[in-house]
């Protein structure tokens, strides 16, 4: 009974104080809204401004508070993350300097959420709009249902959610602490339109003939910024300030997500070379993750959360001479050998977060039909290739069949930032 007593074990210090950290005596929610002018249309620009300086934040724990109405809503439903597919793009900025965006909002977010879900976070994205189960009609758990009493065929629902920042800027996933005294905005950019938001129900909940007179769409009626503020001890406070006034500067690590966009590839081809970006020196890539869309956008028979394998045999990240992954892959989903790109999707967590074990939530069947995400990691990549200067961003990809028309090509960039900022002076500097 004695073996777990060591010779420096603490059971003799009966006596210690008991200590509770009570530097925090609060966390209030404020909702901020957007300047009174502002309308949610397609293609406005929505500013959600934080313009009282003196504040402890959270920009990191704070979440979109959004309500609207999806007409006609009795024939479809809407999509696997619908609601970042409402906007085209976002993006946080501090005393007016941009800190962190995330383009193709819709797509980028949601490669970045079939990355990381997994049975221990899947509530937490279901419960704010990413299901992937497909015509869950999801959003009716988060809706009022009204149904026109001259026409049973007229439905709308009334819906309210919360969408975390953290599911939608690589800032606010990374940076879960205080940004102190710091004018802050966050900016939304609506879509063109709402349809790559819906798809229609299938089976018997699917009438073509009755839907044809009652095109869906989405209203947006408002759109809050709902942000922690942190209360201090008198005490704490006091420390808090002389430590800030003697190192003023403050730094903030994170990880960017940069979404780039082939719209067509050329067909009939079975090869593809892809110069994607310039990237500088000071820039530390993470992964690159590929996926194809064929023929999706704007269509509401299918799901623009969804991806194609085209059949991809194989593909490689080019850094001037240097490249990723060095072996060839070799893979033939029409004979279903493609475990090597299961095996690099399911492991994205563990390499990207560090993770014990590889993601459990997607099976290879939902990989190859709904869910293939070509990931590579570049954390190991030559540093040589990124020391003269300037370098040269290549992808080479090789399919089994032609590439079918109106297929799209998307390159997900995860790369390591770094801003600092002056709380005093009201400055920010890019480091990284």
């Amino acid at each position: 009974m004695s073996n777990f007593i060591t010779s420096n074990s603490n059971i003799l210090q009966i006596f210690d104080n008991t200590r509770f950290d009570e530097s925090i005596v609060g966390v209030e929610i404020h909702q901020h809204l957007p300047y009174t002018s502002m309308s949610y249309g397609y293609h406005d620009e929505i500013r959600l401004p934080i313009v009282q300086k003196d504040l402890l934040t959270i920009p990191g724990e704070s979440c979109l508070h959004i309500e609207g109405i999806f007409h006609n809503s009795k024939y479809y439903t809407l999509d696997f993350n619908a609601i970042a597919s409402l906007f085209s793009e976002i993006r946080y900025e501090m005393y007016g300097i941009e800190v962190d965006r995330t383009n193709l909002l819709g797509i980028a977010s949601t490669m970045k959420a079939l990355l990381s879900m997994n049975t221990n976070n899947a509530h937490e994205y279901l419960v704010s709009g990413f299901d992937p189960t497909l015509n869950s009609n999801w959003i009716e758990s988060f809706s009022e249902k009204i149904t026109d009493t001259s026409d049973p065929n007229k439905e709308k629902l009334i819906f309210k959610i919360d969408v975390p920042l953290k599911y939608l800027l690589g800032f606010a996933e990374n940076y879960r602490k205080l940004v102190v005294y710091g004018r802050q905005e966050l900016i939304l950019k609506r879509e063109a339109n709402d349809k790559n938001s819906i798809i229609q129900k299938t089976g018997n909940a699917w009438n073509a003939v009755n839907a044809a007179n009652l095109p869906p769409s989405i209203t947006i009626n408002f759109i809050r910024w709902k942000v922690p503020y942190i209360k201090l001890a008198d005490a704490a406070k006091s420390t808090f300030l002389s430590v800030l006034k003697k190192k003023q500067i403050v730094t903030i690590p994170f990880r960017q997500w940069i979404l780039f966009e082939y719209p067509t590839l050329p067909s009939p081809t079975k090869h593809v070379n892809w110069t994607v970006k310039m990237t500088s020196n000071v820039e530390r890539p993470i992964s690159i993750v590929l996926a194809f869309q064929t023929d999706r956008k704007g269509k509401l028979d299918k799901s623009f959360s969804q991806f194609d394998h085209i059949n991809l045999s194989e593909f490689k990240i080019y850094f001037n001479s240097i490249y990723v992954p060095y072996e060839p892959q070799y893979a033939n989903f029409g004979k279903n050998n493609y475990s090597s790109f299961y095996r690099d999707f399911i492991n994205f967590p563990v390499m990207y977060n560090e993770e014990k074990y590889p993601s459990n939530y997607f099976s290879m069947e939902d990989f190859k039909n709904k869910y293939p995400l070509f990931v590579a990691n570049l954390i190991y990549r030559d540093g040589e290739s990124f020391k003269n200067g300037q370098c040269d961003v290549r992808i080479e990809f090789k399919t089994n069949e032609n590439i079918p028309a109106n297929t799209t090509c998307y390159a997900f960039l995860l790369q390591e930032r770094m801003i600092t900022y002056d709380p005093i002076l009201e400055q920010v500097i890019k480091i990284l």
